[in-house]
């Protein structure tokens, strides 16, 4: 797993392009930690199979900038946001896929917190939010944030509870 915190002396800007991250297991955070109001490119990128209590595949927070261009999130498997999870951050996601993505909440993206997410061609087939309590958001579960989804396909997914494709709750603007 990688884990990038940024001090306010630091460069900010952190680009990832062409990487495959497969079968990490960051413990709390799944295989791409960010954190301290970095802004992360991620372009043409493969998450496959990573594991995290908190974002299989990538987890931001505190007021963190994620941009996903062209990548697929297939596999991963978290508690919270088996694909990405967001805290206080902005997700940005264009022309991806999340596949076959495994949480608790959010089987494909989690953001809670008065995150933004933003979601443009963008397919979501096969996630699910699977604990049987309160599985809720097979592709999407929002919390108290504001999310924004254009153009884009959800295919198959599920969850035990509520939204097997999008769940939103908590003062949540769903556009």
């Amino acid at each position: 797993a990688i884990i990038i915190f940024i001090n306010n002396n630091a460069n900010k800007n952190i680009n990832v392009n062409n990487v495959t991250f497969s079968q990490n297991n960051g413990g709390s955070y799944g295989a791409l930690y960010l954190h301290d109001t970095c802004t992360a490119t991620i372009v043409d990128s493969r998450f496959n199979t990573n594991v995290g209590l908190y974002g299989g595949a990538i987890y931001g927070q505190g007021g963190t900038n994620i941009i996903v261009r062209t990548s697929n999130f297939t596999g991963n498997t978290a508690g919270w946001g088996g694909g990405i999870y967001t805290n206080a951050s902005t997700a940005t996601v264009s022309d991806s896929t999340f596949t076959g993505n495994t949480g608790a909440l959010g089987g494909a993206i989690y953001i809670i917190e008065s995150s933004t997410l933003n979601v443009a061609g963008t397919t979501f087939k096969n996630n699910v939010a699977n604990v049987s309590s309160n599985g809720r958001g097979g592709g999407i579960f929002s919390s108290g944030s504001t999310a924004t989804i254009n153009a884009s396909i959800f295919n198959g997914n599920s969850a035990l509870d509520y939204g097997g494709g999008i769940y939103g709750e908590a003062t949540n603007n769903i556009n």
